[in-house]
């Protein structure tokens, strides 16, 4: 599974827009086996192999500069559905789900002070 997190608003999505310093996190329904990659200036927090469901990924803030993008890997053991926690503060997240090569994407968008944010999520085995 990926999950990328795009800013494709007209400016940069500062440290200090995430409400109380908190992270963005990807909660999983199925046992979580690792990262595999990542891509971008931000931190990462992984719960360890074979956490069972409910693990949660953890994209700490920071700036995601204008047409950047975050993104990371992860095993899982199947399909999974994910939750994902956006704090950003003034956001508007939308989900919007599409086949694409026999796997589906989730894309949620997300919407702050005229900045906005694609977060595709991709499902499959």
């Amino acid at each position: 599974m990926s999950v990328t997190l795009r800013n494709v608003g007209p400016r940069d999505v500062a440290t200090k827009m995430f409400d109380g310093g908190r992270s963005i996190t990807v909660k999983f329904d199925h046992t979580f086996y690792g990262i595999t990659a990542t891509q971008g200036d931000f931190e990462i927090t992984s719960p360890g192999i074979g956490a069972k469901e409910g693990a949660i990924v953890s994209m700490s803030p920071g700036l995601l500069k204008r047409g950047e993008s975050w993104s990371f890997s992860a095993v899982t053991s199947g399909p999974v559905d994910v939750t994902v926690d956006t704090p950003l503060i003034d956001t508007d997240v939308r989900a919007v789900e599409r086949a694409e090569d026999s796997s589906s994407m989730i894309t949620l968008k997300v919407s702050a002070f005229g900045v906005t944010a694609e977060i595709p999520l991709r499902r499959g085995a």
